[in-house]
């Protein structure tokens, strides 16, 4: 990541900034009075931006997002919602084993975005996940990937550590946010033409075009979330027993 970080920080260095908050930077180019951004108008928004995406783009950068529509989510039973955040089931039997935590939907993007890189992880490779730092969250997120590597009896050897880092520092967290931002703008207008596939935006062309699977970004409505649900639904009918297997991945 040396070559990327020198590029996003002589961007970042050439309009004197020390760091990128996406939510800081789309509050401006909406009229609100941030300071880092007082004097810019929008076509220098848009140059900044086309500018940070262009290094997310020439870099091997391959984003991953999970969203769901909470109308659906709440319709799920409880053992539903446990199976999305973690928890597994017995094979041909459906008897949960774990808890998962089925109060908490934030856990199930997390799910998706903690187990959808590791399926491209070559054996043999272990894979790190940073999260910018957050001290009200990251006792929590820790507690629940150590759960998440015991639960994943198919994964654990793969799931590396998790450490959360100084977002100013380190130039990929910002890029992420960006990305993220991104992705969020995007899910929120498929939902708006009832999950239908808007046309891009020269910034969601970027945020996407690095994607290996046409799932790596996905907002679950009832039918995505029925079609991850299936198996486990299928296993309830049946009176025999086999091992744990995960609803994601």
């Amino acid at each position: 990541m040396n070559r990327f970080d020198l590029r996003w920080r002589k961007a970042l260095d050439a309009e004197g900034l020390k760091e990128f908050h996406a939510n800081r930077f789309w509050a401006r180019f909406n009229g609100a009075p941030i300071p880092e951004y007082k004097d810019w108008d929008r076509p220098k928004c848009m140059r900044f931006l086309a500018t940070l995406l262009e290094i997310i783009k020439s870099h091997r950068i391959f984003p991953v997002s999970a969203a769901v529509i909470m109308q659906d989510w709440a319709q799920l039973s409880v053992d539903e919602r446990a199976l999305l955040t973690g928890a597994v089931y017995k094979e041909n039997s459906g008897q949960l084993v774990g808890a998962g935590a089925p109060n908490k939907v934030f856990f199930f993007p997390f799910v998706w975005c903690v187990s959808t890189p590791l399926r491209y992880c070559n054996p043999g490779l272990v894979m790190d996940f940073f999260f910018d730092r957050n001290e009200f969250v990251a006792t929590y997120a820790q507690d629940y990937y150590d759960f998440l590597r015991r639960a994943w009896t198919h994964h654990p050897r793969k799931m590396g550590k998790l450490s959360f880092v100084d977002s100013e520092k380190t130039s990929p967290i910002q890029a992420a946010d960006l990305l993220a931002y991104e992705l969020n703008r995007y899910a929120k207008e498929r939902i708006k033409q009832n999950m239908g596939m808007p046309d891009r935006n020269p910034s969601m062309k970027i945020a996407t075009r690095n994607q290996r699977g046409e799932n790596d970004c996905a907002l679950f409505n009832k039918p995505g979330i029925d079609n991850l649900l299936k198996p486990y639904r299928a296993s309830k009918t049946s009176a025999s027993e086999g091992g744990p297997v995960a609803c994601v991945p």
